[in-house]
């Protein structure tokens, strides 16, 4: 029987490849009847106008399109300076020579020939990869948060964060214009993909390169989000309303959301309010939350030479949360396990104001401002149990327990300005910038503690009531100044001067509580501590470039002089560094469509206040954290290499990504146990550490199953150290994540997607071998969607997920199915009933499984259960004053 199946298979594979075939032409102009080299060509099918083929002429004007099975098929050729060319023909079994294909010059004029999907999946363009949302099937109604997640290199997590080639992403650009600057969330989560004409995936260049054109190889991923231009003038927005029960709670589960956005070309004008308690706001993590936002976004730009952008946001989130884990320490002479189970009820508010400004005071001067400042306020009350065991115990015999519950008030003001001077002059490349950075860190804590500790041994059972009060103030202030002078038409010469001052203020005092008066008065000089620190440096350097177009390459030193000085109540220290920062770069075209970019740089990184101020944290009465005012700065040495390749004729795309990093002097944590368990920890310098870490994607289309096939791996492998009760121990981990990803390109009333990923972690010590270990998480993802002709729509999405077991827990898996059915009414069909139900098997979990240099962990956390919402949405489009038109009613007219 088996057999058989096999040579049904066979059969059916030579089949299908017989029945391919190719399609030869040649192309000529039409009056000269010169042969027209590298002519795009490009292959559809009749029914559906969906893409099958592209190919482009060679020097003798032919081009072959191979592979193309049975059927009636659309061809279109265009070329620069040419009208477009378009014809029908049908396919059989056997291969199609056309006739010589004439174009005409651009002078001559043909009748009007509108094609879907002409445009390729994914283009690139040296530093962009651009996408088309047209090949990424999505609900009508979706927000961009659901396209990004289909787009190959991109992925988006449950929380909405977002992540390109393996990097975080944070800023979202709308037609070039920062849309609520620094919350990215605030765009993918409320613009519809409809107003979307492409997306771009950018590695934007930092604010001083693309004012001087000195590029100093900094970059940072960044989407921006192009709006189709008969969406630049118009308001449109939704707004939704929902409600049902919880099976788990009293209280039912809500959500209510409104947006609102006015665009007029260069000007935009977003209003965003929100309130729920289903996890759908900022900050939704592993807790179960009940959110409030507001946001208000202002871009406007006023001639040519003057850009302004405001935004102000605002949120309140009331979390509870709920976690239990098991964490497992591998020692030098032993292994504990610590079962620990935790509860919190926090509140937090964030008030935040973002602004931009630019501004041409004429066609050589330029300046820029960009400032933000955020104030934010929390509260949380938590308690926590835990139990440390040997390994082998079976959770028995404990070696100690402790119950503690903290109450903390935090307030924060934080801001920084960057301001940015730039005059060109008439001499081409010669160049003066003037830049200022200031940023202000302000926080003050309070926080009461209450412990019980006990220790099964000799050591004294401890009882902690103590009230702590932490105010802390840091700052940066840098100014840097540049002159380029041009050495030729190709390259330049670039000298320049950087000082900065780092200056931050610690105050901590912990009072004791006083049974006889009942107070907490009496004072802990132990545990309290003021402390300063400053990391004044000053750095000169040059740096030279040669550009030629396409091609790009950097070479640069700078010398810098830094001095890192800390003092306390106790000690006062001062320590001297001179260090050599180079930095080097090369950006280039490989082939057509096809681009590399390698860059180091070396840099340095001070210790922070919390690493050196030496008084104890005893929060946790069994993890003491100490400071340690001797810490050196830290040097990095980091290299990046960016792959990018299109093939304009077969539309497949590859994308790699890799970043290495080596560091000197790395800061890490001595920790030791002793007898009972309790854990001291203090920061040191030390070498040998490393990380390299990487993504690579490829993806094409497979035309006879309608199908975008997208498949890569990250890869992340890390070495480090921590001393261990005075030993070194040697970590190395390795995590790899390949993924495979089928996104549907049927018309709009159908679509699925289907999304892969296997992970691989690994742990190896060199202390306590046995504890080594490795598992494999497996995640399968599913949506699928179907709208009848009469709008009622079916949804339904589907994840499993399943976590190998290892020494931190055994295995686990579970699937969270959510199904949504939905009916559009009233004219053009901008309303909408939705039925929701989340987790319909009643299975969601939150697991986290962490493999560190000191212990492997898995966490489990409180998440939302099975409950059921009834919706009312309504969608308004309203653009160039007439509202839009149902697309979706145009394409079903016309196929009945």
């Amino acid at each position: 029987m088996r057999f058989l199946w096999v040579l049904i298979l066979i059969c059916g594979v030579w089949s299908w490849a017989s029945a391919q075939v190719q399609v030869r032409g040649r192309i000529q102009d039409s009056d000269t009847r010169v042969n027209l080299s590298d002519a795009s060509v490009t292959l559809f099918t009749f029914s559906d106008s969906v893409l099958v083929k592209g190919a482009r002429s060679n020097e003798a004007g032919q081009f072959i399109l191979s592979g193309v099975t049975k059927g009636k098929y659309h061809l279109v050729i265009s070329y620069v300076g040419y009208q477009n060319y378009s014809s029908v023909f049908q396919v059989n079994t056997s291969d199609i020579q056309l006739d010589t294909i004439p174009l005409l010059t651009q002078a001559s004029t043909l009748a009007e020939v509108v094609i879907r999907r002409q445009a390729p999946p994914v283009t690139v363009k040296k530093d962009t990869i651009e996408y088309n949302p047209e090949a990424f099937q999505t609900e009508p109604s979706a927000v961009i948060e659901k396209l990004l997640g289909k787009l190959p290199g991109i992925t988006v997590d449950k929380d909405g964060n977002i992540k390109a080639q393996g990097q975080d992403v944070p800023k979202i650009l709308v037609d070039g214009q920062p849309f609520f600057d620094g919350d990215p969330k605030m765009a993918t989560k409320n613009l519809p993909v409809d107003i979307v004409e492409k997306i771009q995936l950018i590695d934007q260049k930092s604010e001083r390169t693309q004012m001087s054109g000195m590029d100093d190889g900094s970059r940072s991923k960044t989407i921006n989000i192009v709006t189709k231009k008969d969406r630049r003038k118009g308001l449109f927005g939704d707004q939704e309303f929902s409600i049902g029960p919880d099976q788990s709670e009293r209280n039912p589960r809500y959500g209510v959301r409104l947006n609102l956005n006015r665009f007029r070309e260069s000007q935009q004008f977003s209003v965003i309010a929100q309130a729920d308690n289903t996890n759908s706001g900022p900050g939704s993590g592993s807790s179960i939350n009940r959110t409030l936002v507001g946001g208000v976004n202002y871009q406007n730009r006023w001639g040519k030479k003057t850009d302004l952008g405001i935004n102000y946001r605002a949120n309140r989130v009331k979390s509870l949360n709920d976690q239990q884990s098991i964490r497992t320490y591998a020692l030098p002479d032993t292994s504990y396990q610590v079962r620990e189970s935790s509860s919190s009820n926090a509140g937090n508010t964030t008030h935040s104001l973002n602004l931009h400004f630019n501004h041409e005071f004429d066609s050589l001067t330029s300046f820029r401002l960009n400032s933000n400042v955020s104030l934010q306020q929390s509260g949380n009350l938590s308690h926590r149990q835990s139990q440390m065991f040997p390994i082998g115990s079976e959770f028995l015999n404990p070696i100690n327990q402790s119950s503690t519950e903290n109450t903390t008030y935090n307030q924060s003001l934080n801001g920084s300005v960057n301001a940015f001077l730039n005059r060109n002059f008439h001499k081409k490349g010669r160049n003066v910038m003037v830049t200022y950075t200031l940023s202000l860190n302000h926080q003050k804590n309070e926080g009461l503690t209450k412990s019980t500790n006990e220790f099964f041994g000799q050591r004294q059972n401890q009882t902690i009531n103590q009230e702590n009060e932490q105010t802390t103030r840091s700052s940066r202030h840098q100014v840097y100044v540049s002159y380029s002078e041009p050495l030729s038409e190709k390259n330049r010469l670039e000298f320049h001067y950087r000082f900065q001052k780092n200056p931050s203020y610690s105050n901590r005092e912990v009072r004791d509580y006083n049974e006889t008066t009942g107070r907490y008065d009496r004072f802990n000089d132990s545990l309290s501590n003021r402390f300063r620190s400053s990391y004044p440096s000053h750095a000169a350097g040059v740096l030279f470039q040669r550009n030629q177009g396409q091609n790009l390459f950097n070479l640069g030193m700078d010398v810098q002089q830094a001095s890192l000085s800390s003092r306390s109540t106790s000690q006062n220290i001062t320590k001297d560094f001179i260090s050599l920062l180079p930095t080097a770069m090369v950006s280039f075209k490989v082939k057509k469509d096809r681009y590399l970019r390698l860059h180091y740089q070396g840099q340095t990184q001070a210790p922070t206040v919390d690493q050196l101020q030496p008084v104890a944290d005893n929060t946790n009465p069994l993890l003491i954290r100490l400071g340690n005012p001797d810490l050196r700065q830290e040097f990095h040495h980091s290299m990046n290499l960016n792959y990018n390749s299109f093939n304009s004729t077969t539309f497949e795309n590859f994308f790699l990504n890799i970043n290495a990093n080596q560091v000197t002097n790395k800061i890490i944590q001595s920790v030791r146990f002793d007898e009972q368990g309790v854990q001291t920890t203090l920061p040191l310098n030390t070498n040998g550490h490393y990380m390299v870490s990487g993504n690579v994607n490829y993806g094409r289309q497979l035309e006879f199953l309608k199908l975008q096939v997208n498949t890569g791996s990250s890869i992340n492998y890390n070495r480090s150290l921590t001393l261990v009760n005075g030993q070194v121990n040697q970590a190395n981990s390795l995590l790899i994540s390949p993924e495979l990803q089928l996104n549907s390109s049927y018309q709009e009333r159908l679509g699925y997607n289907l999304r892969t990923m296997l992970t691989y972690q690994s742990a190896h010590y060199s202390l306590q071998s046995q504890r080594n270990t490795s598992f494999i998480n497996t995640s399968v993802s599913a949506s699928f969607y179907y709208e009848w002709d009469f709008y009622l729509r079916l949804s339904t999405d589907a994840t499993y997920q399943h976590y190998g077991g290892n020494t931190a827990g055994p295995a686990q898996r579970y699937t969270l199915w959510n199904v949504t059915v939905s009916q559009k009414f009233l004219k053009k069909q901008q309303a909408e009933m939705q039925i929701r139900v989340f987790d319909l098997l009643n299975q969601n979990r939150s697991v986290t499984r962490n493999v560190t240099e000191l212990y492997t962990e898995e966490r489990q956390n409180r998440v939302l259960s099975r409950y059921f919402l009834v919706s009312f949405m309504y969608h308004f489009r309203n653009f160039g004053g007439m509202p839009t038109p149902n697309p979706e009613r145009k394409t079903r007219s016309a196929r009945r």
